[in-house]
């Protein structure tokens, strides 16, 4: 029996795209599902994808909110496992139920909000689904906190802040930002591989009701001045020279998740907040380096330009 294949969505994004790196590297093959085709150069450029290049393979799907917009992707074959984007016309473009109504006030509320409201649709699209149906396959939820952690492709200090990652680097830069800012973090790497994990037979699930909640250092949000220490502590000389500036007077919404149960059936421990800062903090101070040195002038192409030696 050959290695079994799964179809992946979301695969130029921050979270996406670990999974199908994690996936190909325990010996998945991958279908990536992509909206534009040239997002497929994008993808197997990535040092970490071409050691597996021969186990990729990619559908275009350039409106997930088509009825058919999947089709193309699952026909004849038989996946071990399914990962979506919990968009609301993207899961239900996965055979999921109509999406349900939206509120008559949505003009009125902020980005945040609708991002936010968009993921509970999808949660009850999904749940109305697998109720009615009730097919022979089992829903596999993957919760996670506020993801933070190295992309790797990322290929300027300003992508590095893109999405949730912003967060953790507003702090190392300096940025206080009103009013208190949501905690909950947890390492990109972690909630990748519990995608991954969750597919082993060993992974007990129920139906429609499984739900692992993936939250960093023990489930419990880090107050964010203590993350504006652990980059003191890892970059001091960053920090001396100002290319970091930790601020450690910005407000923390405290949360706290019982992680204990999904450690426990997906058989890690989720990281903490030195693991966080070194891949997130890491990879911008590896990115700032390049640009500075592309920015040097060429003392060699000085000379050689200069008019008074010609």
């Amino acid at each position: 029996m050959g290695s079994p294949l799964v179809l992946i969505t979301g695969v130029t994004g921050h979270l996406g795209f670990k999974v199908l790196v994690l996936a190909l590297q325990v010996g998945y093959k991958a279908r990536a599902a992509i909206r534009k085709a040239d997002q497929e150069s994008r993808i197997t450029s990535a040092k970490s994808i071409q050691p597996y290049a021969g186990n990729l393979t990619f559908v275009v799907a350039p409106d997930i909110t088509a009825k058919d917009a999947y089709d193309e992707a699952a026909q004849s074959e038989t996946w071990s496992g399914l990962f979506y984007n919990p968009a609301i016309k993207g899961t239900t473009t996965l055979d999921i139920v109509p999406a349900p109504s939206k509120s008559d006030s949505e003009s009125s509320i902020g980005r945040f909000e609708a991002y936010a409201f968009s993921k509970i649709f999808a949660h009850h699209a999904a749940t109305e689904f697998m109720e009615a149906r009730k097919p022979s396959y089992d829903l596999v939820r993957i919760t996670s906190g506020y993801v933070q952690g190295a992309n790797e492709l990322n290929i300027t200090t300003s992508h590095v802040r893109n999405g949730s990652n912003n967060a953790l680097m507003q702090v190392a830069l300096g940025e206080q930002v009103p009013p208190a800012k949501l905690t909950g973090q947890v390492l990109l790497d972690d909630v990748a591989r519990a995608h991954v994990a969750s597919l082993l037979p060993k992974v007990k699930v129920h139906g429609a009701t499984t739900n692992f909640i993936i939250a960093g250092n023990g489930g419990k949000g880090i107050p964010w001045e203590e993350i504006a220490d652990e980059i003191r502590e890892q970059f001091p000389e960053e920090v001396a020279t100002g290319k970091l500036k930790p601020v450690s007077e910005q407000e923390s919404l405290l949360t706290s998740f019982d992680v204990g149960p999904s450690e426990r059936a997906l058989g890690f421990r989720f990281a903490g907040k030195k693991e966080m800062v070194k891949s997130l903090v890491g990879q911008y101070l590896m990115l700032l380096e390049s640009e500075q040195k592309a920015r040097r002038p060429n003392p060699k192409r000085q000379y050689l330009s200069d008019p008074q030696l010609v």
